[in-house]
C-alpha cells in the first residue's frame, strides 16, 4: 500500500490567496530538499534573497546550494523572516 508523504506547504494571505510555498524537491545527488516559491518563477535563497528560478536542466550546484533546504521548517522559517518580493 502506498504510503502518504507531504510534499508541499502553502502560505497564505488573510484574504485567503496563497502566495508563498514550501515544496519538496528532488535533486539529482542530493536526494531530497526543499524550496521556497513564489508566484512569477521566483525561488528564495538561504541568504533571504529572492532569484529567478531556472529551468530544471539549467539549475547549477551553485544554485541548489544557495537556494535548496535540508528540512521544510528550515525551509518555512527563512520564509518567516522574509517579505513578498510582489
Amino acid at each position: 500500500m502506498p504510503k502518504w508523504e507531504i510534499k508541499m506547504y502553502e502560505k497564505v494571505d488573510p484574504s485567503g490567496i496563497g502566495y508563498l510555498t514550501v515544496e519538496r524537491v528532488n535533486t539529482s545527488k542530493d536526494g531530497k530538499n526543499w524550496a521556497v516559491r513564489c508566484r512569477g518563477g521566483l525561488c528564495l535563497s538561504k541568504r533571504g534573497k529572492w532569484e529567478y528560478e531556472p529551468m530544471p536542466s539549467s539549475r547549477t550546484g551553485a544554485f541548489k546550494k544557495r537556494c535548496r533546504f535540508d528540512t521544510a521548517r528550515e525551509a518555512m522559517t527563512a520564509a518567516d523572516k522574509v517579505k513578498k518580493p510582489f
